[in-house]
């Protein structure tokens, strides 16, 4: 699978703006917040840190990923999956 943006419901790939690894100003962009990230093995998991804090829409498909590996959690706002071969 490709890496994916999940912003309201909607699922659709993306990929680096330079083709071989995302920028942390990129990645800040795309989920417009300071990033968190969660490691699921060969993909990692990207979100706005303080998503919840600043009232963004809770999103499923984010979080039916996150709950693979924290089943108490959920996230909120613009959720970005990404392999580990493109991080920095």
């Amino acid at each position: 699978m490709s890496d994916v943006l999940v912003k309201d419901g909607c699922i659709r790939p993306i990929s680096p703006m330079n083709g071989r690894r995302y920028t942390l100003v990129e990645l800040q962009g795309l989920v417009d917040g300071y990033i968190e990230k969660v490691d699921l093995g060969e993909k990692w998991l990207v979100f706005d840190e303080d998503g919840k804090v600043k009232g963004k829409l809770v999103n499923s498909i984010g979080t039916g990923w996150l709950r693979t590996v924290d089943a108490g959690g959920y996230l909120c706002g613009t959720v970005l999956l990404i392999g580990k071969e493109r991080w920095g």
